[in-house]
């Protein structure tokens, strides 16, 4: 009998945070419902970022070659993303305050895999010739634009 009240007396000195107890699945998963969007949108964000990079050489033959910029071009649009960020966040933070944090997330995220999925399709002066490349061009500014703003907004 001693045992069992030993025992019964440990349980009041256990932890009782919400990870620790039975009752505490919810509440973690209440946590990772909210958290796993945004990460996943971040991941999404900073993945385009270091694809960006990484393909740059292609882009700077696509866009901007020719007397058009050139590996400067292709850095100055890189950078016209990071100097758009700060209007993200003033944006989707209004756009949050009016209609809700999770809605403002949403767009934020759409945002980011539409422009990067347009970057795809994006016509170039190499496959296009000159009308179509100066079009591309002047949309990949845009949808570097739009990415600033979407990961200004995350």
């Amino acid at each position: 009998s001693s045992r069992a009240a030993m025992g019964a007396m440990g349980n009041e000195n256990q932890d009782q945070s919400p990870t620790s107890s039975a009752s505490g699945a919810p509440a973690v998963r209440s946590v990772l419902l909210r958290i796993l969007p945004a990460a996943g949108g971040s991941f999404i964000e900073w993945y385009e970022f270091a694809i960006y990079g990484y393909v740059s050489t292609y882009i700077t033959a696509n866009f901007f070659a020719g007397g058009r910029g050139d590996s400067l071009g292709t850095w100055a649009a890189f950078a016209i993303t990071f100097a758009v960020r700060p209007l993200g966040g003033a944006f989707f933070g209004a756009l949050a305050d009016r209609l809700g944090r999770r809605l403002a997330m949403q767009w934020s995220i759409v945002l980011m895999l539409g422009s990067t999925v347009l970057q795809g399709c994006l016509p170039s002066f190499h496959c296009c010739g000159e009308e179509w490349g100066w079009f591309g061009l002047a949309a990949l500014l845009f949808c570097r634009a739009l990415q600033g703003l979407s990961a200004g907004g995350e």
